[in-house]
């Protein structure tokens, strides 16, 4: 009986490291005033992420987000989510964060200050007023490929609830 009570317990602490964290937002290491002068030759919305680019915790953890609404690409945030996002600072040309599923960059995308003058012909949101991921901006401005709608998040969903 103590076997088995050992084994369940390793398997249960097991699944808890093995990199199977759903959803999580991290910030990435970067300040974005010497990012975007540094890449005043490309787009500043195209971000190209590595792991070492990631903060050690994430901002949002997947425990954070009570529903994520694939077609209209909301998060609606639980208590302490909204909690952490009021909390967080975003500065006026804005916060680099990536999404992470499960361990694995997705995409990077903008948090933006909703009084800046920035605008994000990629992924941003303006978490502190509604955390919906938008696309390019109103005047048809967008550069790339929009990756919110990836394979991966939506068969991850299908499983979360």
């Amino acid at each position: 009986m103590k076997w088995l009570l050992f084994i369940l317990t390793l398997l249960l602490f097991s699944c808890d490291f093995n990199g199977k964290n759903g959803i999580e937002i991290y910030q990435l290491n970067w300040r974005s005033i010497d990012f975007l002068e540094n890449n005043r030759k490309g787009n500043y919305c195209d971000l190209k992420i590595n792991q070492e680019d990631l903060f050690d915790k994430p901002i949002l953890t997947d425990s954070d987000i009570a529903h994520f609404d694939w077609n209209s690409q909301e998060l609606i945030l639980t208590e302490k989510g909204r909690v952490k996002i009021d909390l967080l600072k975003i500065p006026l040309d804005g916060l680099a964060v990536a999404m992470i599923l499960n361990g694995e960059i997705i995409y990077g995308f903008w948090f933006l200050n909703s009084e800046s003058p920035y605008g994000c012909g990629g992924v941003y949101s303006e978490p502190k007023l509604d955390f919906k991921l938008k696309f390019g901006q109103a005047d048809g401005y967008d550069y790339g490929k929009d990756p919110r709608f990836d394979s991966r998040i939506k068969e991850y969903l299908k499983t979360r609830n």
